[in-house]
């Protein structure tokens, strides 16, 4: 594991001239000086400016640092999402501060984020800030120069993102991705530096370490008013103890200026940054907790004023009011007609004499039929039923826009990871996406915008990882439990496999269509119970093609049999057996390999490929060791051998060496993943094709190399078919018709080959 980067932090501010020690207009939330690494919000670094009159500006600059850090780390996903919502939230803090101002006091921001994750540097803006990366070989200016690309001698001129407190929701926002290296530094810096010093008066006063370019900030921004954050990538000494990610408490500061927060700091570095006493016992108690009270009540008097204006903007509680007053008419009316239906039927006019019983008789029946009891538990049953549905609202409200953005964070990754200098920093970035649509879609399964994002999002990877997902054209299962294939061999329209199960040697058609059938006199070419020309077999081990060529006559296939002897098929006369001078003395013949009449043996008990040369359509003649006497070479865990000129020799670890006129040849795979050959189980090579493929079984794939082991493309089966490359055993290949077979433990494939896609290194 490498050692890793560790920060150096320093921190300007010059107002009217004069350096501030503690402006609060810069923070960091790091929990220790190292980098961490692995998934995580990493180390984060800010720096605010705001508009406006000094009086009051501290406070601003350190709410805003507050809000900055507490949002970033309470969003949920990654770090780009996290940026974007604390940036955010930031700009909704002043512009409430805006509209409870009179016009003089109204004030507009700035701000620049910087996350450290690994040898990664996640980037956010608003409003007119800056951040440097000067590095070895030049400067990375953020935003970047919309000039930049242009033939032209105008001045380079910064593309500007909305500042803070403009509108009420801040729509676009900077974000921005690159790599860092040791020694580089990092300055985040407020737009006044670019009026007092140019990019590279920078870059220079850089090449010397932070200290000069501190100062020379500091002599140029004489007369105006700068604020900068440094920070210096260095090695880390040693190995640091993996710590948990910082994360700030609620209703207490980040650190709003740059002290460094590693414990094992020197005692020269902590004098750089007195800390203040605390007060102890019971006194420091109530202080601290009166501090965290009012915090508190601080925190929720925002936020609620923050969930009032956004029901307010939403018109919730118009079409709340709506609902109620439509639901409670109606409810009065039946209760109304209700009432009227229970009450006893009135009494006919009473005759004069019992005009004295009236006031008694109309007492009576305003307390059977007027009580009140019903409307109050209608009522009640009403506000139930409101707060319900306020309730079902907000929290439907509140997941459609978590939904929301988890979507459009996944839509940043895979934009970063376009705009990625390396395929290895495009595969984080499209692996963080995943990560983050596989959220949504557990929120929603069906939704067809996440859907197609997924969908987007794996042709993507598939186009960094230079996959190529194969259509299979024709497939034969092997449907006898007994089966166990381990070999193939095509040749033309002739497809043999070797049965280990069996110990037989089958052979199939393709017709025109390209299906494959089994012969009319079946499959079934030699078995256990075949005997050729003395020969009985009993072991079936290897087979090749054998070319004509170098006093070869014909063309024929060759099987090996019984670890010494060698059949071959005629067309005409079936099997015969031919002989092979010196076979005795074999030790291990494991493979057999031909190239122009020529056969080679690779002998795995003695280390060696014996080479022998035709005689017509045998080999009598007694065979050379193919390998010069300072070629050294370990055969024993050889899986398998391919010829096209070149030898290649497959080995049990997954790796591969090359041999060219019996010495070795440097040979190494470049450019595949991080996860190499896994568990490889064939190679395949021969003069006809331009490159040589190797069966990755560890990962159920094809791997495409050139002769001199460059990684070109992988084949894979199709998605709805993942477990098609289960048990991957051997493969053949035609460059000529585009057609690769494939032999699994299960069945025999044949896909088609798409034409070669160019991918951008």
């Amino acid at each position: 594991m490498s050692a890793g980067l560790r920060t150096e932090v320093a921190q300007l501010s010059v107002v009217a001239g004069a350096r501030q020690e503690n402006p609060g207009d810069t923070g960091l939330v790091e929990r220790s000086s190292v980098i961490p690494r692995g998934p995580g919000k990493g180390n984060l670094y800010l720096l605010v400016q705001v508009t406006g009159d000094d009086l009051g500006k501290e406070e601003i600059h350190r709410e805003l640092i507050e809000i900055l850090s507490e949002e970033y780390f309470r969003v949920p996903g990654g770090v780009t999402n996290g940026l974007r919502q604390a940036i955010r939230a930031a700009n909704t803090y002043v512009y409430e501060r805006n509209l409870e101002s009179l016009p003089l006091w109204q004030r507009l921001g700035e701000t620049s984020c910087a996350v450290l994750r690994g040898n990664d540097l996640y980037v956010g803006l608003a409003g007119d800030a800056l951040i440097y990366v000067l590095q070895s070989d030049g400067v990375r200016l953020f935003p970047p120069p919309v000039t930049q690309h242009l033939a032209t001698s105008l001045p380079e001129e910064q593309s500007v993102f909305p500042p803070l407190g403009e509108e009420q929701f801040l729509r676009e926002v900077g974000l921005f991705h690159c790599r860092i290296e040791e020694a580089d530094i990092i300055l985040l810096a407020s737009s006044a530096l670019s009026r007092v010093a140019t990019t590279q008066e920078v870059t220079m006063a850089a090449q010397r370490g932070l200290e000069e370019l501190t100062g020379t900030l500091n002599s140029l921004a004489s007369s105006a008013d700068v604020s900068a954050l440094l920070i210096q990538l260095q090695a880390t000494e040693r190995e640091w103890a993996v710590q948990e990610e910082p994360q700030p408490r609620r209703g207490a500061r980040v650190a709003s200026h740059a002290k460094k927060t590693l414990a094992r700091r020197g005692p020269a570095e902590q004098k750089r940054y007195p800390t203040r006493r605390i007060a102890s016992g019971v006194e420091g108690v109530a202080i601290a907790l009166g501090a965290a009270i009012l915090a508190f009540f601080t925190g929720l008097a925002r936020r609620t004023r923050s969930f009032l204006s956004w029901l307010v903007s939403t018109g919730i509680l118009g079409t709340i009011g709506r609902v109620m007053k439509t639901s409670s008419v109606r409810a009065l009316h039946s209760l109304g007609t209700l009432t009227k239906r229970m009450l006893p039927e009135p009494e006919g006019v009473p005759r004069p004499l019992e005009v004295a019983h009236v006031g008694p008789i109309k007492r009576v029946s305003q307390e059977k039929g007027g009580s009140r009891l019903p409307l109050l538990g209608v009522f009640s049953i009403i506000c139930v039923i409101a707060m319900v549905a306020i309730g079902f609202v907000i929290r439907n409200h509140s997941r459609t826009t978590y939904f929301s953005q988890l979507l459009e964070e996944a839509r940043a990754e895979m934009g970063l990871a376009r705009s990625g200098d390396t395929r290895a920093a495009a595969r984080e970035h499209l692996h963080s996406a995943e990560e983050v649509v596989d959220q949504a879609l557990e929120m929603r399964p069906t939704d067809p915008d996440a859907v197609a994002l997924r969908e987007e999002l794996l042709l993507a990877l598939d186009e960094v990882n230079q996959v190529v997902r194969l259509q299979f054209s024709a497939q034969m299962p092997f449907a006898e439990p007994q089966n166990r294939p381990y070999r193939m061999l095509v040749h033309a329209d002739d497809v043999y496999i070797l049965d280990e199960g069996t110990q037989q040697l089958h052979g199939y058609l393709l017709d025109e269509l390209r299906r494959f059938q089994e012969p009319a006199a079946g499959a079934t070419l030699l078995g256990p119970e075949s005997r050729v020309g003395g020969v009985s077999v009993q072991q079936l081990k290897d087979f090749v093609w054998m070319e004509a060529g170098g006093g070869r006559e014909s063309s024929n296939l060759l099987v090996l049999v019984n670890d010494g002897s060698l059949l071959q098929l005629d067309a005409l006369r079936g099997f015969t057996s031919i002989s092979v001078a010196d076979s005795e003395l074999w030790g291990d013949p494991r493979f057999i390999g031909g190239y122009s009449g020529h056969l080679y043996v690779l002998d795995a008990a003695e280390d060696r490929i014996l080479k022998y040369a035709p005689t017509e359509n045998t080999y009598d003649y007694s065979p050379t060791d193919y390998f010069l006497a300072e070629t050294m070479v370990q055969l024993d865990n050889a899986v398998d051998m391919a010829i096209n000129g070149y030898i290649y020799v497959l080995l049990a670890d997954g790796s591969i060496v090359k041999f060219l006129g019996g010495l070795q040849e440097a040979f190494s795979v470049q450019g595949l993943d991080d996860h190499g050959l896994e568990n490889a189980t064939a190679i395949f090579a021969s003069p006809e094709t331009e490159y040589i493929y190797v069966a990755d079984a560890g990962s159920e794939r094809i791997v495409q190399l050139t002769k001199e082991g460059a990684f070109v493309r992988q084949f894979l089966p199709p998605r709805d078919s993942t477990d098609a490359f289960q048990g991957l055993l051997e493969l053949s290949v035609n460059e000529e018709t585009g057609e690769l077979f494939v032999l699994t433990s299960e069945a025999l494939s044949l896909a088609l080959i798409p034409e070669a896609q160019h991918f951008e290194q």
